[in-house]
């Protein structure tokens, strides 16, 4: 997928796919073709229901990607969908989408999510793309530190589902604690629109700035993520350590992570958009000419004349578009990484066995 959009810039495996926005809260995401609707200059200003305006956006779209500033908004708006519906973020509650692309980052900068320490910095408590993702990496072997300040703390039935998934959790207000152990150092802005009044806001917005001190801080290797848009939180001067601040390419990632997500169903929300049979058949008529014909190049190359499971594994390897495939096929274990595998001897590049001299007759006496 990443692969296809970096080369064409576009896919046409949507092109004929349109996807009603709506916008309850303010939003820079977009994928597809869209026809946005505004609900201040809709019927929502004249008091239509939720319901209603879903229902009837769905007589137009292929999909409905929903931000909404209510929780569980998404969730009852599948209830009354015709056609599939994307969470875009509800309020305070769950942003599937955006774990996602962030799950995909830390697989595309790191090589993989297994194994990694991910520390998640600053509001946590209304920050709806950390929940999400705390969920999303409960699936993986990973340790996970929440740091913020004591009003902004995870809350506590997410710290619940990751340590229920068997996650060790550590909570703490100091980032020094656990930032040398950090992999992954997730930052998210201090919400001054979640706070009632501005000086509860004030006390806390300055509760941590991530600098060039902090990052001589830390591992080389560490990397700095951030869901955007940032205030003050991550210092303009980091922008320029290309190889740790990833938050950018984050948005990057997010191009080819929602393109995806476009194109299969997701429980968490219910109904969500999935592509139809045709777009189905295409998808999976490309995938499998990659896999076949880079799997047939791998064979070629070390000179056999037969297809094993490791040359599969060697293809995906090397492919950046079959990449998500790594870890299903990373226990295979390859008897001949180096080179031509044995009993390849004798056997040319086109895979047919080669002649040897002619041996010369000897004559009858």
């Amino acid at each position: 997928m990443r692969l296809q959009v970096e080369r064409n810039g576009t896919i046409d495996l949507l092109k004929v796919k349109y996807a009603h926005k709506l916008v309850f809260r303010g939003s820079n995401e977009e994928v597809g073709e869209v026809l946005q609707i505004n609900p201040d200059r809709s019927s929502v200003q004249k008091g239509e229901t939720l319901a209603d305006t879903i229902r009837t956006v769905g007589c137009y779209a292929d999909a409905i990607v929903l931000r909404h500033p209510a929780v569980g908004s998404v969730q009852n708006a599948a209830k009354y969908s015709p056609v599939p519906v994307i969470n875009a973020g509800d309020g305070i509650g769950e942003h599937p989408t955006q774990a996602l692309l962030d799950v995909y980052t830390i697989r595309s900068e790191l090589g993989t999510v297994n194994g990694k320490t991910i520390t998640l910095l600053g509001d946590l408590k209304n920050g709806r793309t950390v929940h999400s993702l705390v969920v999303l990496l409960s699936f993986h072997s990973v340790r996970l530190n929440f740091v913020a300040p004591q009003s902004l703390k995870m809350p506590e039935s997410v710290v619940h589902a990751a340590k229920h998934a068997g996650i060790p959790v550590h909570q703490c207000e100091s980032l020094d604690e656990v930032l040398g152990e950090t992999d992954v150092l997730y930052v998210t802005r201090v919400q001054q629109e979640r706070f009632e009044n501005k000086q509860e806001w004030e006390a806390v917005k300055d509760a941590y700035v991530v600098n060039h001190a902090v990052m001589a801080r830390a591992k080389e290797d560490m990397i700095v993520m951030h869901p955007l848009p940032r205030v003050n939180e991550i210092d303009p001067e980091v922008d320029f350590d290309s190889r740790r601040a990833v938050y950018f390419r984050q948005m990057r990632y997010g191009l080819f992570a929602r393109i995806k997500k476009i194109m299969q169903k997701d429980d968490e929300v219910g109904k969500v958009a999935q592509a139809t049979p045709v777009l189905i058949s295409k998808s999976l008529e490309l995938f499998m000419a990659t896999l076949v014909e880079e799997m047939s190049k791998v064979t070629v190359e070390r000179g056999c004349k037969r297809v094993e499971v490791w040359h599969l594994k060697a293809a995906i390897e090397r492919t950046e578009m079959l990449d998500f495939l790594k870890e299903i096929v990373d226990p295979i274990q390859d008897p001949y990484p180096n080179g031509a595998d044995e009993g390849a001897a004798g056997v040319g590049p086109d895979g047919k066995k080669k002649r040897g001299p002619r041996k010369k007759k000897e004559p009858v006496e």
